[in-house]
């Protein structure tokens, strides 16, 4: 039998009202009966009837109970929702973002959503990049009005197109573009169009050339504010579109006037695998788009003479190209009388002349009257394995600063050229700051003309390449940057036959700050002790005796006698020296730090 015990569930504690606890008495019985599989009697009948009444009667009571409290707790949650709100309202208003004025906001905003690397690539528009705009937009009220009020915070744009990430629906980029850049307002345009069509498939091919193209027509509605653009296609577009022209008509809207670009300042084109049969189709495809633009900085991916009837060499301040010979950079060279900074990813060193004809090197020389700063990573076409740097020999630079001559290669070996670079100095008569050379072969003789020409230097990086023997020149270039003062002492004056005297002119360099010097033939010493010691005691000699400064106890000579000296500030801010082993020529073997000195760090 069912029934209720006298205890009860409180509901409320002011009034004491409350539902009475359940308790089957009878639990254990019915569940024997279960289990026996006995049938119940008429009585038992009759009294399990009744308890079944009993306990839908409490069931009903319960579920009321139950309705009533579930409707207080919505009640009580929807308050205490409002309350949380009105709570982290006010702190809001008290956080410290608030008291921010609202301009140097507005300069945080441009310098995240306009700077370098800013662009983020959603995995549901793969095929559109944006920059960090539309997360501020989606932070707050406050904060899209602003990025809405902002057209710089919507002027980059980076879309990125392949065949694997084609949209279902192949309007969506175009419909995006479109309400995204009105947000623009007038400022001007950084535009990024990269295609990589590398294989699609027949199905998706005119799909994805064809919203390419469409893409491009959207953006020349604007091109009145390109201020950067950079087009990065694949030669596959171009042999689609049969010919590079139809598609250079496409962006022109079909129109052989030059476009109205006055904003333009800089440019990138590029594409791979071209064949050499189509470099001349490839500059004429560009027509008169860009010639009357006044770009400022040009990236191609190569140079031949073709190229400056179509793109306006003669304003370029910048220019950067991926692949060019010694003949088409001479070449460029004379189209840029403005140019300050050259960049050759891939220079392909070859003799302009035969040795036995230098007369000649006279007539082709090129004059850059404003060049600052010259980086070459030097190559070697496949049918060669070595070359000589005579790139200087045809050089007038007499505003050049920095020189970088970097190896982008590990075959073939590369020669610094010492009469070329005195050429190019006695010709120019500029003043060297910075040179950086790393995986060129050089000789002591090299070095010592080098630091002998370029008495202003203040920077210098080189890198030792293997030159046939295990012998390192690092040591001997240590003791050519020393100052003869060190050997001399105090009181004493050498005489005009001395060593001392003789070198004092080639180690000077007084403005040198920064040395960093590698070589893979120092790993063959299994004690550094001397070597240490040389680099002491070029330190000691560009410092003076000071309280002020320590030279760290890793660089302390072997020599008992000079631990604990202290120095003042020395020419040297910054001095590194690496070595690694022959072994690691040809691998990506890491280099290992030997020593590491920075001024004003223990």
């Amino acid at each position: 039998m069912s029934e209720r015990s006298s205890a009860t569930i409180v509901l409320c504690n002011e009034c004491s009202s409350g539902v009475p606890d359940y308790h089957d008495c009878d639990a254990d019985f019915i569940l024997n009966q279960l289990r026996s599989y006995n049938s119940p009697s008429e009585t038992e009948t009759r009294q399990l009837l009744l308890d079944i009444d009993s306990s839908e009667s409490a069931i009903n009571r319960y579920s009321e109970e139950i309705t009533k409290l579930q409707k207080c707790i919505e009640a009580l949650q929807t308050q205490k929702a409002r309350a949380t709100r009105a709570k982290e309202n006010r702190q809001a208003l008290l956080a410290p973002i608030n008291r921010l004025p609202i301009e140097i906001l507005e300069d945080i905003f441009t310098l995240v959503c306009c700077g370098e690397d800013t662009t983020w690539y959603s995995e549901d528009c793969p095929f559109f990049v944006f920059p960090f705009t539309l997360d501020i937009a989606h932070t707050c009220t406050a904060w899209r009005n602003l990025a809405l009020s902002k057209g710089e915070l919507w002027s980059s744009i980076d879309l990125l197109f392949h065949p694997d990430h084609i949209p279902r629906d192949p309007t969506k980029p175009l419909k995006l573009l479109a309400s995204y850049l009105p947000y623009s307002k007038s400022a001007p345009l950084t535009i990024s169009v990269r295609a990589y069509p590398r294989q699609v498939t027949q199905t998706n091919s005119e799909l994805f050339y064809h919203m390419v193209k469409r893409i491009l027509e959207v953006l020349l509605q604007y091109a009145e504010r390109w201020k950067s653009v950079d087009l990065t296609l694949d030669t596959k577009l171009f042999n689609h579109l049969k010919s590079p022209a139809e598609f250079i008509d496409s962006l022109a809207g079909g129109v052989s006037v030059p476009l109205s670009l006055p904003l333009l300042d800089s440019l990138t084109l590029d594409w791979e695998n071209t064949l050499d049969d189509d470099l001349s189709d490839n500059w004429s495809s560009f027509g008169n788009v860009f010639i009357n633009a006044v770009i400022h900085r040009l990236s191609i991916p190569y140079y031949n003479p073709n190229a400056h009837l179509f793109l306006p060499f003669s304003r370029l301040t910048t220019l950067h190209i991926r692949e060019a010979d010694q003949s088409n950079l001479l070449l460029a060279l004379r189209t840029c009388p403005l140019l300050e900074c050259l960049h050759v990813q891939k220079y392909q060193m070859l003799r302009l002349h035969s040795d036995n004809s230098p007369a000649s090197a006279d007539s082709v020389v090129a004059c850059c009257p404003k060049l600052i700063s010259l980086r070459l990573e030097v190559s070697a076409p496949e049918r060669e394995e070595s070359g000589s740097l005579d790139l200087f020999s045809y050089l007038e630079v007499p505003t050049l600063q920095e020189l970088t001559v970097h190896q982008n290669t590990k075959l073939g070996k590369f020669f610094w050229s010492k009469d070329a670079f005195r050429s190019m100095i006695s010709r120019s008569s500029c003043h060297m700051y910075t040179i950086s050379v790393y995986g060129i072969v050089f000789s002591l003789d090299d070095i010592q003309d080098l630091i002998l020409l370029s008495p202003t230097l203040r920077r210098l990086d080189l890198h030792e390449s293997f030159h046939g023997t295990n012998e390192s020149l690092i040591p001997p270039i240590l003791r050519a940057l020393t100052l003869p003062t060190a050997d001399i002492v105090e009181g004493q004056t050498p005489s005009s036959d001395s060593p001392i005297k003789q070198r004092k002119s080639l180690a000077h360099l007084p403005e040198l700050e920064y040395v960093h010097l590698s070589s893979p033939l120092l790993g063959v010493y299994s004690d550094h002790t001397r070597l240490i010691d040389t680099v002491y005691t070029m330190l000691k000699s560009r410092t003076c005796v000071d309280d002020s400064q320590t030279i760290p106890s890793a660089l302390q000579p072997s020599s008992a006698s000079a631990v604990g000296m202290t120095f003042k500030k020395p020419f040297f801010k910054d001095f590194e020296l690496w070595y690694s082993h022959l072994d690691e020529l040809k691998t990506d073997g890491n280099r290992r730090l030997l020593v590491d000195y920075k001024y004003g760090r223990k």
